[in-house]
C-alpha cells in the first residue's frame, strides 16, 4: 500500500543496499521517516496475509525489529 510520500512497502525491499543508509537519513533529515514507519505499521497489522509480511519486511529492511504475533 502506497503512503503518503508515495512509497509502498515492495519500494523499499527493492531499494538497493547502497541506499538504505542514505534513505534513513535524508527521511531523518527531513522529518519524513515517522509517516513511512507509521503506515508500514499499519500494514503490519493488516489482515491480508501478502500486505502485512511485506510490510513486515520492509520495516526489518529499515532496521526495525518486528515480531509476528501469530
Amino acid at each position: 500500500m502506497l503512503n503518503s510520500y508515495g512509497l509502498s512497502a515492495a519500494d523499499i525491499l527493492e531499494m538497493p543496499d547502497t541506499e538504505i543508509t542514505e534513505f534513513i537519513r535524508q527521511r531523518i533529515a527531513s522529518h519524513s521517516l515517522s509517516p513511512i514507519v507509521k503506515s508500514l505499521n499499519n500494514d503490519a497489522l493488516s489482515d491480508n496475509e501478502s500486505v502485512k509480511k511485506t510490510a513486515l519486511m520492509a520495516l526489518e529492511r529499515l532496521g526495525f525489529v518486528t515480531c509476528d504475533s501469530d
